[in-house]
C-alpha cells in the first residue's frame, strides 16, 4: 500500500546509520534443556509447573505448600 511508507517517514524522518551490530546485552546457549530444566525444578520444588514462552524463555510456578 502507498500509504505504508509515507507512514514510516512521518514516524521515522531520519533513517539509522550506523545500526549496532548483533544484541547488545551478552547471551549463550542454555546449560540446561527444557527437560532437564523441568527434571530440577520438579526435585527441588515439588509442583513446579513449567511453561514454555516466545523466545525460548521459560516461567516457572510454583506455590509453596501450607
Amino acid at each position: 500500500m502507498l500509504s505504508n511508507p509515507l507512514i514510516g517517514l512521518v514516524k521515522h524522518p531520519r533513517p539509522v546509520r550506523d545500526p549496532v551490530p548483533g544484541p547488545s546485552i551478552p547471551v549463550r546457549d542454555p546449560a540446561w534443556s527444557y527437560g532437564e530444566l523441568r527434571e530440577r525444578a520438579r526435585e527441588i520444588l515439588p509442583g513446579a509447573v513449567l511453561h514454555r514462552r516466545e523466545g525460548f524463555r521459560s516461567t516457572l510456578r510454583w506455590q509453596k505448600p501450607i
